[in-house]
């Protein structure tokens, strides 16, 4: 049997499958189902975490014991900050009760917690100022709590 011939059975068993009826055209259930975990939405959070992974935007915390670094990752949601974590894009500064500064917190500057860096930056941007604010500073284009960063209207 030649490719072509095979691909015609493929679509043709699968539309003969897809087209008849099933339990859930009876009972008005949608077959496609998603897991409270899966989302065809993404939250704000996530989308500037994402922006800030893509752009190399690495924020320094010690979530252990820093309050300001705690807030962030709270208000980032912990979907946004495991995207950081994931891209590399998040380095823990200090053991529990600020022992220390790590040698990577050292090699890159960091004076205080939380710190952000940015390759467009001159030095890196400490302290948080709530997440719109750092999101504006570090010139995200939309709204990190609600707005479509693809639709940015000029304001925040």
């Amino acid at each position: 049997m030649n490719v072509k011939a095979t691909l015609a059975s493929i679509v043709l068993a699968s539309s003969i499958s897809v087209s008849g009826c099933s339990d859930s055209e009876k009972t008005g259930v949608n077959p496609v189902t998603h897991s409270d975990s899966e989302s065809i939405y993404q939250s704000p959070q996530v989308a500037f975490a994402e922006w800030m992974a893509a752009n190399d935007i690495t924020y320094f915390g010690s979530p252990d014991w820093c309050q300001p670094c705690q807030m962030f990752e709270y208000d980032l949601t912990p979907q946004g900050f495991a995207v950081l974590e994931e891209n590399g894009n998040f380095v823990k500064c200090s053991t529990y009760y600020g022992e220390g500064l790590s040698q990577a917190c050292a090699d890159a500057g960091v004076k205080a917690v939380p710190s952000f860096s940015a390759p467009w930056l001159n030095g890196l941007m400490e302290g948080y100022p709530g997440l719109e604010t750092l999101a504006r500073n570090l010139g995200y284009p939309g709204s990190p709590i609600g707005d479509d960063p693809h639709n940015y209207n000029g304001g925040l």
